[in-house]
């Protein structure tokens, strides 16, 4: 599986987003113009993106 994430949901990762117990990443905000705002694109744009508990080597 592949995740494609757009520039303006990278861009709003913060520290917070991390959890490190679920291993999982959550959009919660974007970046437009600047200034974070608390929607996204669509309303699939924003949820979770599960991470693998170790990376790939």
């Amino acid at each position: 599986m592949a995740n494609a994430l757009r520039p303006s949901q990278l861009l709003a990762f913060r520290w917070k987003c991390f959890s490190y117990e679920d291993c999982t990443l959550k959009i919660a905000e974007t970046i437009d113009k600047s200034k974070v705002r608390p929607w996204g694109k669509t309303k699939k744009s924003l949820g979770f993106i599960h991470v693998p508990p170790e990376p790939c080597g």
